[in-house]
């Protein structure tokens, strides 16, 4: 009886170890493979694992600072010549998608009098954003800057603004008081720029939508002789018309960049707006090829000291410089994984 007892007992104690020993065995595998998971995505000195890379990308949307100078030069100048010969010498000409070598700029449309866009390397942007602010007569208007989701439309602004005095109106008079007051309206001046930027599959490539724009107050017109304004039955009579004048300047661009790479607007497509009068009956509103013919055939001129009827004699160049980033402000992909970027530019 008793060696059945011991036996039994024998094994229970070894069933017993067995299961001990199974639970041991399978916590040991799961500490492995947690350890494994571990070294896998640990970054190693000097930045993240591929792992760890990849995960990120897919979980974390791609943020891109975008930054924006809007540079002006005195145009038919030296300095004006300087700029367009500093950019062209960093021109990559593309014909059958081949690249110059030593430089770093593509244009996109030929036509460079009715404007060109093109692509600067980082290496070639650098020294050529200093040397234009540093030309003789030239003028940063605005550096707009900020961060957004790949795929999401940001505005940028540097901009101030201004009252301006658009035209005469009547108003019903209190004892004392004149009923022909002036209308004034806040009027925002300055660089406006929308951009998209789409990282593409690659994750290296950015796709760029943007539209430029510079908006100037440059005064206000004098009238031509015989002209007035709007015509008010309150009095039973016209009142003076006041000639606000604006100029705009914009600019789209539609291309494909390398992270870091910066494009360039220049030669921007300019036009005019602003006030209106009215002459032997007809309405003529500045823009119209008629408003500046009658005004210089009546020796007309600009009346406040402010006015700048040179500006179209101001070359505006536009940069903008997108890069990738991750969720910490950190850059995607380092100055060796980019170094192709210095002298090609994507497929466009």
């Amino acid at each position: 009886m008793n060696n059945f007892l011991e036996r039994l007992w024998g094994q229970r104690t070894a069933r017993r170890t067995g299961l001990t020993l199974a639970a041991l065995l399978g916590i040991l595998a799961i500490i492995a493979v947690a350890v494994r998971m571990r070294d896998a995505t640990t970054a190693p000195a000097g930045g993240q694992s591929e792992l760890s890379k990849t995960m990120a990308q897919k979980t974390t949307p791609p943020q891109v600072p975008i930054k924006v100078r809007f540079i002006e030069v005195p145009a038919g100048t030296s300095a004006a010549d300087d700029a367009f010969a500093l950019i062209k010498a960093r021109w990559i000409e593309a014909p059958a998608g081949t690249f110059a070598a030593d430089k770093a700029l593509s244009s996109t449309n030929a036509d460079a009098a009715a404007g060109f866009t093109g692509i600067l390397s980082d290496k070639n942007f650098r020294p050529l954003i200093h040397e234009l602010e540093q030309g003789k007569g030239s003028e940063v208007l605005g550096e707009p800057e900020a961060t957004t989701l790949g795929g999401r439309r940001t505005q940028m602004r540097a901009t101030t603004t201004e009252q301006v005095v658009f035209k005469l109106v009547y108003q019903p008079p209190s004892a004392g008081t004149n009923p022909i007051v002036p209308q004034i309206e806040p009027v925002e001046t300055g660089p406006i720029i929308e951009v998209t930027a789409r990282v593409l599959e690659d994750g290296r490539a950015i796709a760029l939508q943007a539209q430029a724009s510079l908006t100037e107050f440059l005064g206000y017109d004098e009238a031509p002789a015989g002209a007035v304004g709007d015509y008010v039955k309150e009095i039973n009579q016209a009142v003076p018309p006041l000639l606000p004048r604006f100029s705009v300047r914009e600019a789209p661009a539609n291309v494909k960049i390398w992270d870091g790479q910066t494009v360039v607007l220049g030669k921007l497509a300019r036009r005019e707006t602003g006030g209106y009068y009215f002459l032997k009956g007809k309405k003529i509103q500045c823009g119209d090829p008629d408003y500046d013919a009658h005004l210089a055939s009546a020796g007309s001129k600009s009346a406040l000291p402010n006015a700048q009827p040179d500006d179209a004699n101001m070359e505006l160049f536009v940069f903008i410089t997108a890069n990738l980033v991750d969720s910490a402000g950190n850059h995607t992909h380092t100055a060796a994984e980019l170094a192709f970027a210095q002298t090609t530019i994507p497929p466009q």
